[in-house]
């Protein structure tokens, strides 16, 4: 019980304002633009609950051969945390986060461990439903499937518009720096790692130091969501597109979709109470470029075919 209680005052202490902060800093300086948004008293209440269904799991463990996998992929500043709280809900998932146990051990580590590692890792969990978002691996998904037997990815992806404005809000001019990286092909680096050549030679053309954030931020999404058809993932059925906007509008319909799809039992209604759409539309506003509008345009307009098709067959 002393271990336990030490362990929650470990994880809560830190006031969160100066969390938050920190935790916007270490995601800036990565390039990664998902940014959690908890309260203490919220940390506290996931806390329990996580290490609840870890003693548990631990006592009682599931059948390794019949654990499913899920990697949260896709674009970024997408609902992607959120939909992670909800699986979090789940008292039978274990779930793992950009910054976790099974990415890098160095100073802003955000890129997955070797396989074996990240394998091992999984491996020592008790729990039969393992969840993870490594974002910024979501070029090699291919490579994440073919590794992990029973796994499974949700491509999440959402309106542009709403996308570049939550961006610029959080990061400011953030994406510009993104497309240098990609323009100069830094070496390493997990922006310029696979980029579709159309979506190169789009950055190409309009990249420059002083370019809009809004259509640097326009842009990066473009490249993101690129690799979901670059990759095939539209021929696999372990793939599912997930749209945020369909699922805040819907959180319950969309929630037991999944879970449908994962062929599992959907858990309570309360894990959904807390989705809220007001975010919705919040990018109306933005302008951008003609061409770089047209290409975000048409790009959305063939994943949400694509997805309306794939929740039809469900």
């Amino acid at each position: 019980r002393r271990r336990v209680i030490a362990g929650l005052l470990r994880g809560v202490a830190t006031p969160p304002d100066a969390t938050r902060r920190r935790e916007k800093d270490r995601l800036f300086a990565t390039g990664c633009t998902s940014m959690p948004d908890k309260s203490l008293t919220t940390r506290i209440r996931n806390r329990l609950r996580r290490d609840s269904k870890r003693l548990y799991w631990r006592t009682a463990p599931s059948d390794a051969q019949r654990r499913t996998i899920l990697f949260i992929v896709g674009s970024q500043r997408s609902g992607t945390t959120m939909l992670l709280d909800m699986f979090e809900k789940d008292w039978r998932s274990r779930t793992f986060s950009e910054f976790s146990s099974i990415t890098e051990d160095i100073p802003d580590g955000i890129r997955l461990k070797p396989l074996d590692d990240v394998c091992r890792i999984f491996a020592s969990s008790g729990e039969p439903f393992i969840v993870c978002k490594p974002l910024v691996e979501s070029q090699r998904t291919r490579d994440l499937l073919e590794y992990f037997p029973r796994s499974r990815a949700l491509w999440t992806y959402r309106d542009y518009h709403d996308v570049v404005s939550s961006n610029v809000k959080f990061f400011r001019s953030r994406s510009v720096k993104s497309c240098r990286i990609v323009v100069d092909g830094e070496p390493g680096h997990w922006q310029s790692e696979v980029v579709p050549e159309r979506a190169l030679e789009l950055i190409r053309r309009h990249y420059h130091a002083g370019m809009s954030p809004h259509d640097a931020a326009a842009l990066m999404w473009y490249a993101r969501n690129c690799l979901y058809f670059e990759q095939d993932l539209d021929m696999l059925p372990s793939v599912r597109l997930w749209k945020y906007d369909d699922f805040v509008r819907s959180p319950t319909t969309n929630a037991y979709q999944i879970y449908a799809w994962l062929k599992m039992a959907p858990p309570g209604r309360r894990t959904m109470n807390f989705v809220n759409p007001r975010s919705v539309g919040l990018g109306q506003g933005v302008t951008l470029d003609a061409e770089i509008e047209g290409a975000c345009r048409e790009l959305m307009d063939r994943l949400d075919t694509k997805a309306d098709a794939r929740s039809a067959a469900i």
